[in-house]
């Protein structure tokens, strides 16, 4: 069922002397998103709400209260802590509660808003407001579990399809072309941390279609780099080598994202395979990319690359030849380099010391260096790629060895996590 309507939320704007296209506009959003707030069809995205807020001249609580369940016209709830607590308690319970039939309802909700209210030529800043959508997500990606994701990128990517199939000036086609292929890419990433696979190729198939209609070699060289990476996680080394190689090819030597990203990818799974001159040249050209790339690509988003980034491909790569000593190093620094809310690549560098530890004879510590990892990892974060390198990681312990260690089945149960379709998505 969709949400009921937020009436405080409306009256709030029109309290104000605001429309809905003002707030759109202030926000730099569709005014189709500001009409599904206050329908109860979806919450603002958490980037969105300290603007949101100020926008509305109130405090982020406030807000908060306000995007609670709609109430009647003439209710006055006074916004106290405890109502405030309420708020974010209703807003947990209901999306622990919203099943694919409700996400369904709300898709179709939004496609048939986006019928009803969208003609006429695209203006400047909805188009700025949809790039910066995609930015933002981009920025999400790196520290927010993919399960949470998923919904609102479909949601979004659902809308910009809609506006997709109306008249539009080529230039206009050709943006919003780009800004399909950029989140079907994010959708494709987040489902190879899913380890969605057969979900990641269909996926994977749009987002390079899309990418190559719209001609942008950097958007087509990483929607190819992600690609790559999906069919390594899901374990086609043959194939992910081929994409990685296409990726850096469709880059034309430029220093671009997808060129760094699919030689990195390149040296890990030469690593994998045993071939370590081949792994280290790879190194190299990733060296030599992020050297020369732009400075505003050089971010912890899932559109940039930076060192930190390089350190944990680096260690993985090392740490796949055996060569332990040189992948401590690099997990050393990509430990300091990550962000610490890069909850992804901070527990693959720990796995991956994990690893040496047990790869150089001690396997107790390797298992409570992984243990703690995962402990420190919600269900929601756990989900996917990384309980599937821990599993690897137990798997690397010959099994007699493996069943007289009790560190072994305790973390086993730390596995133990839902699968991506079981966890609850908002």
């Amino acid at each position: 069922m969709v949400g009921e309507r937020r009436v405080r939320l409306a009256r709030r704007r029109r309290a104000i002397g605001m429309s809905q296209q003002d707030l759109a506009d202030r926000l730099h959003v569709d005014v189709r998103s500001v009409g599904r707030w206050e329908a109860g069809g979806g919450d603002p995205q958490p980037w969105l709400r300290n603007s949101l807020a100020l926008a509305l001249d109130i405090s982020v609580d406030e807000l908060e209260a306000l995007l609670r369940a709609g109430q009647p016209e003439s209710a006055s709830v006074p916004l106290t802590g405890h109502a405030i607590a309420t708020a974010h308690t209703r807003q947990n319970e209901r999306h622990a509660v919203v099943s694919t039939t409700a996400a369904d309802e709300l898709m179709s909700l939004r496609r048939s808003l986006a019928s009803s209210v969208t003609d006429g030529a695209l203006s400047g800043s909805l188009l700025f407001g949809l790039e910066e959508t995609v930015r933002q997500y981009g920025l999400a990606a790196r520290d927010q579990p993919a399960s949470l994701l998923l919904a609102d990128l479909t949601a979004e990517l659902s809308e910009v399809q809609e506006l997709l199939t109306r008249p539009r000036p080529l230039s206009t086609a050709a943006i919003l072309t780009k800004i399909a292929a950029r989140m079907a890419g994010l959708i494709c990433l987040t489902l190879i941390k899913l380890d969605r696979r057969s979900e990641f190729r269909s996926w994977a198939r749009v987002a390079s279609s899309a990418a190559h209609e719209a001609g942008d070699p950097e958007t087509i060289s990483w929607v190819l780099a992600q690609e790559a990476y999906g069919h390594y996680y899901g374990g086609d080394l043959s194939e992910a080598l081929a994409v990685a190689a296409s990726a850096q090819q469709a880059a034309h030597a430029a220093p671009r994202v997808g060129s760094v990203l699919s030689a990195a990818l390149e040296a890990r799974l030469l690593a994998a395979r045993g071939d370590k001159s081949r792994c280290e040249r790879a190194l190299g050209r990733a060296e030599d990319v992020l050297a020369h790339l732009p400075p505003e690509y050089i971010n912890d988003s899932a559109f940039g690359y930076d060192e930190g980034q390089l350190r944990f491909h680096e260690g993985n790569a090392y740490t796949h030849l055996g060569d332990t000593a040189k992948a401590w190093l690099a997990q050393d620094a990509a430990l300091e380099l990550c962000a610490p809310a890069d909850f992804m690549d901070r527990a693959f560098a720990r796995l991956d010391r994990a690893s040496c530890l047990i790869s150089d004879g001690d396997a107790g510590s390797g298992l409570a260096y992984a243990i703690e990892t995962m402990s420190n990892l919600s269900n929601q974060q756990r989900a996917g790629i990384i309980s599937l390198r821990g599993r690897q990681l137990l798997r690397a312990i010959p099994e007699p060895r493996r069943h007289a260690l009790p560190a072994a089945a305790e973390l086993r149960d730390r596995l133990m996590t839902p699968d991506a379709s079981e966890v609850p998505e908002p």
